[in-house]
């Protein structure tokens, strides 16, 4: 199953994306901005990144 990492500021935002993902049964690990999404993108290494998750 791949690992997705979700980065948004926005916690509501993260919800969503994190609900919408679990539903689908992916795994994922998220963050808060650039920073913390580089941080974790290296020490992860996700398949996927998704940058402002909008619904």
């Amino acid at each position: 199953m791949s690992l997705i990492l979700i980065v948004d500021d926005s916690s509501d935002n993260r919800m969503r994306a994190k609900l919408a993902l679990k539903n689908e049964g992916y795994k994922f690990i998220e963050a808060e901005d650039g920073i913390e999404a580089l941080d974790k993108a290296i020490k992860y290494i996700p398949n996927i990144i998704l940058l402002n998750f909008r619904r």
